[in-house]
């Protein structure tokens, strides 16, 4: 009966253990493919330096927009 209970012990702890790892493994993917796209993100605003000038610009549109034309 006692190593019943020490077997039955044995595989619950190598369940939880199997499961943990394969959560541990899919946060790592998830975690390591956005840090890839961050990185991708950055890649390509680098090349639209410009676009950030236009900003200030593109907002004070869409607030005239907002304020007076779409009411």
């Amino acid at each position: 009966m006692r190593i019943h209970e020490e077997l039955v012990l044995l595989f619950s702890v190598l369940k939880w253990v199997i499961l943990s790892v394969l959560i541990g493994c899919l946060t790592g993917l998830a975690a390591s493919g956005f840090i890839r796209f961050i990185h991708y993100v950055i890649e390509q605003s680098n090349h639209y330096q410009y676009v950030f000038y236009w900003l200030p610009l593109s907002f004070f549109v869409a607030n005239l927009l907002s304020q007076f034309v779409l009411k």
